[in-house]
């Protein structure tokens, strides 16, 4: 009789106190559903299959700086190509592609612009 003892502690409890305790049980199951979902959410890591990362901003790096970055998330700088560029420090990063924040798969290829000084005219 178990339940019935519970039914009956639960009668004596006034209004206020009733309010009270079920309010507690609604915010606590309300708190074990947010933790629920947000566990089953967490990306999972599967042995032997890319993870998702963010392509990061390298545009303004040096070609050196912007290929550490992309290995520390597991992309691969796969070509460098050069563009004529008066206004910007040779061997910084002008283009990138794909762009900033695109979301990829570890192992992809980018490809990064750098810039190089203008051949100067012959006299």
């Amino acid at each position: 009789m178990p339940q019935a003892d519970a039914l009956r502690h639960l009668r004596l409890l006034d209004t206020r106190d009733r309010a009270i305790l079920f309010a507690t049980l609604a915010l606590s199951l309300l708190l074990l559903a947010v933790i629920v979902s947000r566990m089953a959410n967490q990306a999972r890591e599967v042995p032997g299959v890319p993870q998702a990362v963010s392509m990061p901003v390298v545009t303004g790096k040096s070609v050196g700086d912007a290929e550490s970055e992309l290995r520390k998330r597991g992309l691969a700088l796969t070509e460098v190509r050069q563009q004529t560029s008066a206004g910007t420090r040779a061997g910084t990063v002008i283009a990138q592609e794909p762009a900033g924040s695109v979301r990829m798969r570890q192992g992809e290829s980018v490809i990064v612009t750098i810039a190089v000084p203008p051949v100067p005219p012959k006299p």
